[in-house]
């Protein structure tokens, strides 16, 4: 089986979606399956230099085809992708493949690929990363508002499934096409980390005497690191408790980066933050094992790919019931869900410094084990891909 998976970007200052694809295709082809990736060179503030265009090649272990996007001086069109030479490619190759499994909506390169495929009459499934839900569709709403009448409705209802990644995303999607049939509601995996974990590392070792937090994530508006920070002034300030690091792990645009660097030495939190940066490979591991928790007060996320990737190390999490696995960790017990509130977040953050259970710490790991393995995630993804051609002949 042949399977075309098609994103605007697998940058890494993208986050979550960008990690995720290549994880997936690269399960995939453990299982025999022949995945790949095609995608574009990004916009300039996300650009990695020094990748090939216009010919395969292997990224982390899985091929990859990128193409340029066309640049542009308005903000609005530079962001939507435009990569004409991907449209081309795909108009002359996509009947080669079985399926194009498609990544994002609302961007060029993942719009023009539903279309083609719908021209040329090949399957498709489309994964909406979370761009359906209310805070994101109110980004930008008439612009989305307006491809949703003229192409994107069209392009979802076409799909033979829609891929979300959890109940709360389903029922998004629900609200939008108005069909349940077609969703196939699979989670996200993470790798597992084949070291010992060492909790009293180099790196911990440094901070054996406070209570430890990292934030994860893409620096972005949508992940409330202001809320998380003023809940921190809140705690210092209301309670009376110092004795914590808050790590800050992460990239994103210039503007958006000092502007949280500048509110955290407004409320003067500065000697108790860490600014790390973007975190990767057996780095971002050994930061995480020495961490008590993790903290994402996210405004919408409809999975959740860092704190998976932190249970799956027994480290709890602190989210926002607006994550995607909000529920699987309340009901597993493996860490503290509360609402996007400054306040509210404080409260929690007081109960936390009391250290991170054991009993926790197990929990978390286990629902990583149970839940978020690409062992067992591709293994059910490729039972739906089996299912494709079938549904597609009754479309």
């Amino acid at each position: 089986m042949r399977v075309l998976h098609i994103i605007p970007s697998i940058c890494r200052k993208r986050g979550g979606p960008s990690k995720a694809v290549i994880e997936m295709v690269k399960a995939l082809r453990m299982k025999s399956i022949d995945a790949s990736i095609v995608t574009t060179t990004d916009n300039a503030p996300y650009r990695e230099s020094g990748l090939p265009i216009n010919e395969w090649f292997f990224y982390q272990d899985v091929p990859v085809l990128m193409f340029p996007c066309i640049q542009w001086k308005n903000k609005t069109l530079d962001e939507f992708l435009i990569c004409p030479r991907m449209t081309k490619w795909l108009f002359d190759n996509a009947e080669k493949y079985d399926i194009l499994h498609i990544h994002a909506i609302f961007s060029y390169p993942s719009t023009m690929a539903m279309v083609v495929a719908r021209i040329k009459r090949v399957p498709y499934i489309v994964r909406t990363i979370g761009q359906l839900d209310r805070w994101s569709l109110e980004q930008g709403f008439i612009k989305k508002r307006l491809m949703l009448l003229l192409v994107e409705k069209s392009n979802l209802r076409s799909a033979v499934f829609i891929h979300v990644t959890s109940q709360q995303e389903a029922d998004q999607v629900f609200n939008v096409v108005n069909q349940s049939r077609s969703i196939l509601n699979l989670a996200l995996g993470v790798e597992f980390p084949t070291r010992t974990s060492n909790r009293l590392s180099s790196f911990s070792a440094i901070t054996t005497n406070s209570i430890r937090f990292i934030f994860l994530s893409r620096l972005h508006p949508k992940k409330q690191l202001d809320i998380l920070l003023k809940a921190f002034y809140h705690l210092v300030h209301k309670y009376g408790i110092n004795n914590w690091i808050l790590y800050i792990a992460g990239d994103g645009s210039t503007e958006y980066v000092e502007k949280m660097k500048q509110m955290s030495k407004e409320l003067c939190l500065d000697q108790n933050l860490r600014w790390l940066g973007h975190l990767s490979g057996n780095r971002k591991d050994e930061i995480l094992e020495s961490m008590d928790w993790f903290v994402l007060p996210s405004a919408s996320e409809n999975f959740g790919i860092a704190a998976v990737e932190s249970l799956a190390l027994g480290i709890p999490v602190i989210i926002t019931p607006a994550v995607g696995i909000a529920d699987a960790v309340k009901e597993h017990g493996a860490g503290l869900v509360c609402e996007a509130e400054a306040d509210k977040l404080a409260s929690v953050l007081k109960k936390a410094m009391l250290g991170s259970p054991h009993s926790m710490r197990l929990a978390a790991k286990k629902l990583a084990l149970e839940k978020y393995s690409w062992d067992n995630i591709s293994a059910e993804l490729i039972r739906y891909y089996s299912l494709v051609p079938s549904i597609f002949k009754q479309k």
